[in-house]
């Protein structure tokens, strides 16, 4: 099953916050997490515009900072501000494309939505597993959140609403992992005996190859295919040093 948690990165707004409180209830989203928020998230103004979603923020959690939030299995970031190839921490997909990749997918998933004024920081963007940007118009890109928070849920109520043959398992937190560290494993050979591939380079490929991963949501059987290859690469590094 399908499980999806709404975390906002210190929302600075109470109309926004009971806005996307409603909105929650309007899709069958239940789950909502406030990090460090900077308003009071009981207001009465929260309450107005929650309307019947107004059960939601019982369950409403509050956490300091982002190193507290639970695992899921794909943390989705989002952005306003895509990039180019310059900066591989926002190269997104389209709340289309999210919704495709998530088709076939069972597990938990956490949409981050960052601040009001200055949405999230790279250093925030690196703990996601991949970014999406709603595109709208060049003279005016920037969506209100709870705007932007709508249109993200509606497409994803189309996976929770519509019924699903899952035919292919994606792969899980654990299965990512493994991947990950078998990836860090070469990297680390490769940085300590070729010259040219220094810190820099290694970084930068890590992160990469999780967005890779990330955006390609890919299946259970693909990790496993990888993660062998992986294995057997380190296999032979190892046997090759000794």
């Amino acid at each position: 099953m399908l499980k999806i948690t709404i975390i906002l990165v210190e929302p600075e707004n109470e109309g926004n916050l009971g806005a996307i409180v409603r909105l929650m209830k309007n899709f069958n989203i239940n789950q909502l997490i406030v990090i460090n928020p900077k308003i009071n998230v009981n207001s009465n103004i929260v309450y107005a515009r929650a309307m019947h979603g107004r059960d939601l923020l019982k369950n409403l959690i509050k956490l300091p900072n982002l190193s507290e939030l639970p695992k899921y299995d794909y943390l989705i970031g989002t952005t306003a501000r895509p990039s180019g190839d310059y900066n591989v921490l926002r190269i997104c997909i389209s709340p289309e494309q999210l919704r495709e990749n998530l088709k076939d997918f069972d597990g938990n998933i956490g949409i981050l939505f960052g601040r009001e004024g200055t949405g999230l920081t790279n250093k925030e963007m690196e703990i996601c597993d991949c970014c999406v940007h709603i595109p709208a118009s060049e003279n005016y890109p920037t969506l209100n959140l709870s705007h932007a928070c709508c249109i993200l849920l509606y497409e994803l109520f189309k996976l929770i609403e519509i019924p699903r043959n899952i035919q292919n398992r994606q792969a899980n937190l654990i299965e990512k992992q493994t991947l990950f560290s078998f990836f860090d494993l070469i990297l680390e050979y490769l940085n300590k005996n070729w010259a040219h591939f220094n810190e820099k380079r290694k970084i930068n490929a890590k992160r990469i190859f999780q967005n890779l991963i990330g955006r390609s949501f890919v299946s259970g059987r693909e990790a496993y295919t990888m993660n062998s290859v992986f294995r057997y690469i380190h296999l032979s590094i190892k046997r090759k040093k000794s």
